[in-house]
């Protein structure tokens, strides 16, 4: 995930005064190049002039519908303007299972950021979301509010998941734990348990961006779980709440009822 964690339905108190500022009519006497700040929380707001939402693929009356909408939600953003960041909005409603992928790929191509809208009950696509940086989720029966926050997170630099999206996905299956790499696991529990980045690195005889891709990757594992890591003290929280992958390839997750099944089965052998 990028720098800024990701954002469920239900965002932290800086990120909805963000978006309250973002949605709400900023002064129009604000001089080019200025930094705009959050009123609220003296936070530096995005230049959202800065970006213009491009609806990519569908029939030409559902984008039409799509583009007044959005127009409509968040007249702070270019709609069709050259030389600014484009963030495409993807409707997957028509894509068959097997070609979301590639269309997702397709929409983020030159963008800075994608935003998926579907009413499929697949889970793929909110899967593939948490794969990606600056992207974000909204199920078409979640309120209008949520498609304009989830453009104003991608816009900020974070990923966006509706709460009725976050709820399929973490009740719609099986309770499953993130599988981390040997490697990973070392990370996650020298890092939870309060070390440094850099005594890391010394400590595991690697770079320190390389600890950096590590903690991203375990922090993508772990929202594909339904689980955020967002500070140091959410990886004490969970530092154990994963299993350690014994061979290369497989499921990025898996069932704990299958691990545990795993586990049984050695004692028995043993």
């Amino acid at each position: 995930m990028s720098r800024f964690g990701t954002v469920w339905g239900s965002p932290p108190t800086e990120t909805k005064c963000l978006i309250s500022c973002a949605l709400s009519a900023m002064p129009a006497t604000v001089q080019p190049g200025r930094t705009r700040t959050c009123p609220c929380k003296g936070t530096s707001v995005t230049g959202f002039d800065r970006f213009t939402l491009d609806v990519a693929d569908g029939p030409a009356i559902e984008r039409a519908a799509l583009q007044a909408l959005l127009a409509q939600l968040l007249p702070q953003f270019s709609h069709d303007e050259e030389g600014v960041d484009r963030i495409a909005v993807l409707d997957l409603d028509g894509v068959p299972g097997e070609e979301v992928a590639a269309a997702m790929e397709r929409a983020a191509e030159r963008t800075v950021g994608l935003v998926v809208l579907s009413s499929s009950d697949s889970l793929e696509p909110v899967r593939a979301v948490l794969r990606r940086e600056r992207a974000a989720y909204v199920w078409k029966g979640d309120d209008p509010s949520e498609l304009a926050a989830a453009v104003v997170s991608v816009a900020s630099g974070r990923t966006w998941i509706s709460d009725t999206a976050r709820h399929r996905l973490v009740h719609g299956r099986e309770v499953r734990r993130p599988v981390l790499s040997p490697q990973e696991s070392r990370v996650m529990r020298a890092y939870g348990a309060g070390a440094a980045v850099r005594t890391v690195a010394v400590d595991l005889n690697v770079a320190e961006h390389t600890v950096r891709t590590y903690i991203k990757r375990i922090r993508a594992k772990y929202l594909e779980t339904g689980v955020t890591l967002d500070s140091r003290v959410d990886f004490y929280r969970h530092i154990g709440d994963h299993d350690v992958a014994i061979r290369r390839g497989g499921d990025r997750v898996r069932a704990v009822e299958q691990q545990a099944g795993s586990d049984a089965a050695s004692e028995r052998r043993a």
